[in-house]
């Protein structure tokens, strides 16, 4: 459906192991559920959706709405309104480099 996107080979292994997290928690944490924050509006004060916007969104969640191609680093949107929020992973991401630096100069001991 959509167009591959080329992505840089750190973001595009970081989204392999997020989408590998969904699977092997059954979807409990699950990356690819941007429709659904938008349609509670979490990240804008909260609402109740409309039924037909938590339909809409929930057919557009999951990471099975996208396809990941590891020979060419590419993501592929296989639903139009499919979306990945970062908030959890991206947060822990920021987290682990930051300690990797500090350990690296000496500021920390490795957790």
């Amino acid at each position: 459906m959509g167009e591959p996107v080329v992505l840089p080979g750190e973001l595009f292994e970081l989204l392999e192991r997020a989408f590998d997290w969904s699977r092997r928690t059954g979807a409990a944490f699950e990356p690819a559920v941007l429709p659904l924050v938008n349609a509670w509006g979490l990240r804008t004060g909260g609402r109740f959706p409309a039924e037909g916007n938590l339909t809409r969104a929930l057919e557009a969640t999951g990471h099975g709405r996208f396809r990941l191609n590891s020979p060419n680093s590419t993501i592929s949107k296989l639903h139009p309104c499919a979306g990945i929020d970062e908030g959890a992973w991206g947060k822990g991401y920021a987290l682990d480099r930051a300690a990797g630096i500090l350990h690296d100069r000496a500021y920390c001991p490795r957790f």
